[in-house]
């Protein structure tokens, strides 16, 4: 059945503030409205594979993708990509942090823009690996980090190994999630560790 969307293969969904659904496919981005998904129109530049979305707390939607990032509201983009500072075009994933400033997980390290400018680290800057797969914010405001080669914690000022990452199944993390009692679950190619203080 011919449901909208630019292609049956999904990488991310998100729901947005206003409870539209969106969806990040290897052939674009596409809103659900009124049961049926309507394909956004993609700015030149913009490569069509996109692999993560997220909205932030002015209401845009950001789209990560293989080549650049995409600022888009009100019917408008910006774009965003090495030039502007980003490490590499090639985006893994998106997080806003509580100060509103925005974090790319990228294969080359890890940028973040604040106050209109973006700084990047790297594993120089302490990261485990490079290769960042994905972004979470715990409930005390620190940004937790997944690689290729363990997790690590920006405290606001430098970054933290995960305690006890030998104990990890895999160490190449792919994705990560609190439950309602701060405990951190960590998914990789092996399985999934729990930390709670110990992996």
């Amino acid at each position: 059945r011919d449901d909208g969307l630019p292609s049956p293969f999904v990488r991310t969904l998100i729901e947005a503030d206003d409870g539209a659904l969106w969806a990040g496919t290897v052939n674009g981005v596409a809103k659900l409205v009124e049961g049926r998904f309507r394909a956004l129109p993609r700015p030149r530049g913009l490569p069509a594979s996109t692999s993560d979305l997220m909205q932030d707390r002015r209401g845009a939607i950001w789209i990560a993708t293989g080549g650049k990032v995409a600022r888009y509201r009100d019917g408008r983009y910006r774009l965003y990509d090495t030039e502007d500072g980003l490490l590499s075009g090639d985006v893994r994933c998106l997080l806003e942090d509580r100060r509103g400033h925005i974090w790319f997980g990228t294969t080359l390290g890890l940028s973040r823009l604040a106050d209109g400018a973006i700084i990047s680290f790297s594993a120089i800057d302490g990261l485990p690996h490079d290769d960042v797969r994905d972004l979470l914010l715990a409930a005390d405001g620190s940004v937790w980090v997944a690689t290729q080669a363990g997790v690590s914690r920006w405290d606001g000022r430098q970054f933290e190994d995960l305690p006890g990452q030998a104990g990890l199944l895999s160490p190449a993390i792919r994705r990560m999630a609190f439950d309602r009692d701060g405990v951190l679950w960590i998914g990789s190619p092996a399985g999934v560790n729990r930390h709670d203080g110990e992996v």
